[in-house]
């Protein structure tokens, strides 16, 4: 486990193994969607649920991994730069409102950030958050959700594993290794 924290009606963590674990089929798509019980071929990049003790995550290796609380109901979202460009966060959070919910806290764990994530001029049409080195541009996917966490609840409370998953061994990622191993992100609700 690579990560675990327990709070008052909610338990997160960050593991290696999905066993036990609802995941969405990813597509690096803004499509978030209501689940309450194991299913198969959902293509989506989030999901919300109010069901208790029923674990839902994300799989990442550079995108950067959301958990949403709102008062009855948990997500986990998988936002790469598609998804962030596309209003993942939008969606997740019009999808928590159509329950009536609102979310007021957000885990951002490990993702690709602007000390490593070079990207191309294209993304100067895309995002604000970037930083110029040596005329070379670079992305930070974490400062990028954050922002628009912030945009779509000015009071949401905030943790963040501040780590780039390029820089760090111990997390996988795709740009560094080009590895299939990812790491599970997941929450669940008491």
């Amino acid at each position: 486990m690579l990560f675990y924290g327990e709070f008052e009606d909610f338990k997160i963590g960050i593991t290696k193994d999905s066993q036990g674990i609802f995941l969405p089929k990813q597509i690096h798509s803004n499509v978030v969607v209501y689940i309450n019980d194991y299913a198969e071929n959902i293509e989506a990049d989030g999901v919300i649920t109010d069901r208790s003790a029923f674990k839902i995550g994300v799989k990442t290796a550079d995108c950067v991994p959301i958990i949403l609380k709102s008062k009855n109901f948990v997500g986990a979202i998988h936002a790469g730069w598609r998804g962030l460009y596309n209003g993942i966060l939008k969606e997740a959070f019009s999808l928590f409102e159509s329950f009536s919910e609102k979310p007021y806290f957000a885990f951002i764990g490990p993702s690709a950030k602007e000390c490593c994530y070079e990207v191309g001029p294209e993304f100067q049409n895309y995002f604000k958050s970037l930083k110029v080195v040596d005329n070379k541009l670079f992305f930070d996917t974490q400062k990028e959700a954050i922002s628009q966490l912030k945009a779509l609840n000015k009071d949401i409370r905030l943790l963040v594993y501040d780590t780039c998953t390029i820089c760090n061994k111990e997390i996988p990622s795709y740009r560094r290794d080009k590895t299939k191993e990812r790491m599970v992100v997941f929450v669940e609700k008491n």
